[in-house]
């Protein structure tokens, strides 16, 4: 087969790939064969109606539809969304603050998180303090103490660097 024909053969299978999987995918199918029930699905909110600032006006029928908008939100921001994304802002703060070498401010850092989030949720809390010890002082005790770090969290995104830093 000349390449040619096998460029032309594998674009014809992408194609079949690309219109297959858009037969599959459900918007679209359930679009095209029952538009009535994909209109039943969002009775009184429509596209403009989502993406529009809610107004406040003495209707209560409009604070519905605002309301039913907000909830239909495919991924809405809860209290448990706003706390990862603030353990991972200490955590990732703490980490550029060590590749920077400012320990005292990483240090402070992970002082916050440990006070905000339980010891359990704080393999890499101990693993960045770890890695601070080492960055300061690679004494015996810290080479032990990442060892212990490196042997138990295997699942740590801080391991390899405390490998790097603290044992190598």
């Amino acid at each position: 087969m000349t390449r040619a024909r096998t460029k032309l053969a594998c674009l014809l299978a992408a194609c079949a790939l690309a219109l297959f999987a858009a037969a599959l995918m459900p918007h679209t199918r359930d679009a095209r064969r029952a538009p009535s029930i994909a209109a039943s699905a969002s009775p009184q909110v429509d596209a403009t109606t989502l993406h529009a600032p809610a107004v406040r006006t003495g209707s209560t029928e409009s604070t519905l539809a605002s309301t039913a908008a907000r909830d239909r939100h495919p991924h809405p921001i809860t209290a448990q969304h706003r706390r990862l994304y603030r353990d991972a802002d200490l955590i990732d703060g703490a980490a550029a603050l060590l590749r920077k070498g400012s320990v005292a401010e990483a240090r402070a850092r992970l002082a916050q998180h440990r006070t905000e989030y339980s010891p359990h949720e704080g393999s890499d809390n101990e693993g960045l303090a770890l890695l601070a010890d080492c960055i300061e002082r690679r004494d015996a005790t810290s080479i032990e103490r990442a060892r212990a770090f490196y042997d138990r969290y295997t699942h740590s995104m801080v391991r390899r660097q405390i490998r790097k830093q603290c044992l190598e």
